[in-house]
């Protein structure tokens, strides 16, 4: 009898343990998160890959290889940035196609790269090259303000109010290879299951029409039909947590299924997003080109060479 109950307490002592250790999870990520998001200088690298499956069935073959390049999307950049200043070294690839540019903010100035041509331009949102690219027309200008820093920031914290306890688990310690080189840190998985996506879906649909960012305007699919043409599968994060309580990596795994009738073009796409983090919250400097006057270029004289590509 005494054995019995000496293994249930084990037992008892074990299942708290365990309980303890899930919500110790949980607290601990909710913090690494709410540090990371307040960081106000640092180094981000991310990698962003996306694979998209077709319905080839319905396409013809003009529009397969229309859609052929999209199959697998690639982004690499690499971001330095403070209170005032950001430069971005971006590139894009997707099928044969890729390019490069960097995008610099220095104070007030915000200006990019154009490899193509070796010049720098001057970012200026009322400029006619901006009105002119479009996406389901709406212009570049139009979305291009502090309204879309504001939208991303409600995404984060929906994000974090809609984890739960069970969703997040405490994994293995090890040393991760850092710029800064080795760097102990706790490893995270958080896994968010079918219902909290249907939430998530849903709280980002009311985001969207609160900042009016309503790109479908002036299409025959609203984007209310556009979030109900598609399910969230999968979303799942791996978190690398430092000793200052900061996430120096992680990655987001996430899986969407949008053939719900035989007319969808897109069955299934994939994304994986790598973010690397260092100097967070540390003192740099940004270096910036120096850029003389005869190295400038009005925005709007680019409209000739969009127009060009465009053809």
């Amino acid at each position: 009898m005494k054995k019995k109950i000496s293994l249930l307490i084990i037992a008892i002592f074990l299942l708290l343990t365990l309980i303890g250790c899930n919500e110790s999870a949980y607290d601990k990520y909710q913090n690494s998160l709410k540090r990371t998001n307040e960081v106000e200088r640092g180094r981000e690298k991310f990698k962003i890959e996306i694979n998209n499956e077709f319905n080839n069935y319905k396409l013809s073959r003009e529009d397969e290889l229309l859609l052929d390049p999209f199959e697998n999307i690639i982004s690499e950049t690499e971001v330095s940035y403070n209170k005032d200043n950001f430069l971005a070294d971006i590139y894009f690839k997707y099928g044969l196609q890729g390019m490069d540019f960097k995008f610099f903010k220095n104070g007030e100035n915000q200006y990019f790269e154009v490899p193509i041509i070796g010049k720098y331009v001057l970012i200026d949102n009322d400029s006619e090259i901006l009105n002119d690219m479009k996406i389901n027309d709406v212009s570049m200008s139009e979305i291009q303000n502090e309204k879309v820093m504001e939208f991303i920031e409600e995404v984060k914290i929906k994000y974090s109010e809609l984890i739960k306890t069970k969703d997040v688990l405490k994994l293995e310690k090890l040393d991760l290879n850092t710029p800064e080189g080795l760097v102990k840190v706790q490893k995270f998985s958080v896994n968010l299951d079918k219902v909290t996506l249907k939430v998530l879906k849903e709280e980002m649909l009311l985001l969207l029409k609160k900042y009016e960012f309503d790109l479908f305007a002036k299409s025959e699919k609203g984007v209310d039909d556009f979030f109900n043409s598609f399910d969230i599968e999968k979303f799942y994060i791996e978190a690398y947590v430092d000793h200052d309580n900061m996430i120096v990596k992680d990655i987001l795994d996430i899986e969407i299924i949008s053939g719900k009738t035989d007319l969808d073009n897109f069955i299934k796409t994939k994304v994986v997003v790598e973010t690397n983090r260092w100097d967070l919250n540390k003192k740099f400097s940004i270096e910036f080109p120096l850029v003389e006057d005869e190295d400038m270029v009005d925005i709007n004289s680019l409209k000739d060479l969009n127009d060009k590509f465009r053809r």
